[in-house]
């Protein structure tokens, strides 16, 4: 019977070839979306990391200066927004 079905459907290399193009395609999809997710781990860890010494430079810099520590957070606020904005961006390119 299901030879029957194989040489309907035109042969069972033709099958074969099909399902070999389909499994590749899944493969390649799973690929994708690892290398995806190791993207944006990787540059969500570089965000924090620069996040986090960004604040450490601050904090200096108030011991410092301490006249400045207002103009020093709406600095560090500013690049912190603006890391969480290119991961974002980075997300909605990577999901459609």
């Amino acid at each position: 019977m299901s030879n029957e079905l194989t040489q309907w459907l035109g042969g069972g290399n033709a099958v074969e070839r099909r399902y070999g193009r389909e499994l590749a395609a899944i493969d390649h999809t799973v690929d994708v979306a690892d290398a995806k997710v190791a993207g944006i781990n990787q540059v969500t860890r570089r965000a924090m990391f620069e996040t986090m010494q960004t604040h450490l430079l601050k904090k200096q810099a108030e011991l410092l200066a301490p006249d400045g520590a207002e103009l020093y957070a709406m600095i560090a606020v500013a690049g912190a927004v603006t890391s969480t904005e290119v991961v974002q961006s980075l997300n909605r390119r990577w999901s459609r």
